[in-house]
Order: structure tokens, then sequence, then C-alpha cells
């Protein structure tokens, strides 16, 4: 063999080595970029899956929940209709809820003098307002408050009350407020705190 063979097969190698290096580099390219894509991919599905469990699952959970019942009787005081209303109010949330006093109350109604003729809708006549709750500041998960008043509708007998619930809330970690509205209607008969009172013991 020549010096010329010499040269050739020395080029030839330096070739085939030069080509195994780019090979080897453009691999280490590849993995670092796939390891990338990956982790990037994986912080995605992290972040989304914060975000719909922050927006979708813990909002809805700790969302503020009020179970608000009526109920009313008519009472002979002193040889004078009277009448006892009650309303209770359960948490079935997990959060706390505070009461703001303004625009909560209980608003009673009797049946106005002025009916429609039938068929129609009945009409009501405001007997009166009343501030509740003055004494529960907020309502723990899972607590029952209640309130009892005993009014003086100006009424000579029993007759059906309407009695209308708005209470404010304002939930413990949010600037908004929450109305809750509740409505029952009364027969002049009603013996349902009296009941309560006797399932409840």
């Amino acid at each position: 063999m020549d010096r010329g063979d010499d040269v050739i097969g020395l080029a030839a190698l330096a070739g085939s080595g030069g080509s195994h290096l780019n090979a080897g580099h453009l691999s280490d390219v590849k993995d670092v970029a796939d390891i990338v894509g990956s982790a990037v991919t994986a912080l995605a599905v992290i972040v989304g899956g914060s975000w719909a469990y922050f927006k979708f699952v813990k909002g809805r959970t700790y969302r503020p929940r009020l179970e608000v019942n009526l109920f009313g009787q008519w009472r002979e005081v002193d040889g004078a209709q009277r009448y006892h209303a009650r309303i209770t109010v359960r948490n079935i949330g997990a959060s706390v809820v505070r009461l703001l006093q303004r625009g909560t109350g209980l608003r009673v109604n009797l049946l106005a003098d002025d009916q429609p003729r039938p068929p129609g809708r009945a009409k009501w006549r405001k007997a009166g307002t009343f501030r509740i709750f003055l004494e529960h500041d907020w309502i723990e998960p899972g607590e029952t408050v209640s309130d009892d008043l005993l009014l003086d509708p100006g009424m000579s007998g029993p007759a059906l009350v309407m009695l209308e619930a708005r209470l404010v809330w304002k939930w413990s970690s949010h600037s908004e407020e929450i109305v809750v509205l509740a409505r029952r209607m009364l027969p002049a008969d009603s013996a349902s705190i009296d009941s309560q009172e006797r399932s409840a013991s």
C-alpha cells in the first residue's frame, strides 16, 4: 500500500467518525427536547387540574348552603290573639357565614280585604316587618340557629298567614353577599311549632 492509499483510508475513517459524532449529538438534542416537552405537558396538566379543582370542586364544597324553615302558630295570650312565628336556619355548607342585619327581616302577610273575583290569585296585605336573629352574628358549618317572635298582627281571631323571610349573609372568604329568601303559607289552625317541639324531644 502506498502513501496515497493511507491518506484515503485516514480520510474515510475521519469522515466515518464525524458522522457518528453528529448522530450522537442529534440524539442528545432530541432526548432533551422530549424531556422538556414532557415536563411542559405535565406542568400544564397540573395547572389545569388545580384551576379546575379550585374553580369547581373546592368552590362548590365551600360555597355557603343554608336551609331555612318557617313555622307559625296562633296563641291566645291574656284573651288576645298573638302570632308565634319561628324561623330556623341550618348551615349545611362547609364555610362560616355571617348575618348582615341590613336587609334582613321577617314579613308577616294577611289576606287582603278586597280579593279578586275567581278564578284569581289571592291578594295579601303586609301586617308588619320584624327584625330577626339580633343575637346571632354568624353560623358555623353544621350549626342550626332559630329565632322566635310573638307578634300582634291586629286580628280578632286566627287567620291564614303568609310568612316571608329575607336573610342577607356574608361569606367569610368572599366579599359578595348572599341573599336567601323563604316563604311559607300557614293555615289558621296550624300547630307546626308544637309538632316540631314534640318531634325534637
